[in-house]
């Protein structure tokens, strides 16, 4: 289990986050900007939708990274899309870990550019035979750190299961 002070700095960024959104919907009431309002909202519906799925998949290790990963520093934002149900994921818990944690997201570190707003989502496709598709928009960047190309949308599949 984990010690008080791990259990408050998770809460400490997740009430930092919340505040964030709050704001922004605070400023756009005052502004009576009711449209993106609404879409901050929706946003946030679907992001607690998708987490709620990410905690049902029964692996605990992955999910708290993933959960957790944008609270340090990376070159591009996560996001991830998780369908509802039971995965029978669990074995692969530790596995899915390292791969993302020692290489995959390691690499798109190093390799994406500083100067650009650079995205990757997950989206689970938990079926009959289980994938992950790996869908990143950005831009990469040269052995200077200088943004070389944009990638608008590349997607991987890593299958699994």
């Amino acid at each position: 289990m984990l010690d008080e002070e791990k259990l408050l700095e998770i809460f400490r960024y997740a009430r930092h986050d919340w505040l964030n959104e709050l704001q922004l919907i605070k400023g756009y009431l005052s502004l009576e900007k009711f449209d993106q309002v609404e879409k901050i909202i929706e946003r946030l519906i679907e992001k607690l939708q998708n987490e709620a799925g990410l905690s049902n998949l029964k692996v605990p290790k992955l999910a708290a990274y993933l959960l957790t990963f944008n609270w340090s520093m990376h070159r591009f934002h996560l996001t991830f899309k998780v369908p509802r149900g039971d995965s029978g994921l669990s074995s692969w818990d530790e596995a899915l870990v390292l791969f993302f944690k020692a290489f995959f997201f390691h690499v798109i570190d190093e390799q994406a550019s500083k100067m650009t707003d650079n995205q990757l989502e997950l989206a689970f496709d938990i079926g009959t035979a289980a994938r992950i598709f790996l869908i990143f928009e950005g831009r990469m960047a040269d052995e200077n750190g200088e943004a070389a190309y944009t990638v608008d949308r590349h997607e991987s599949i890593f299958p699994f299961g």
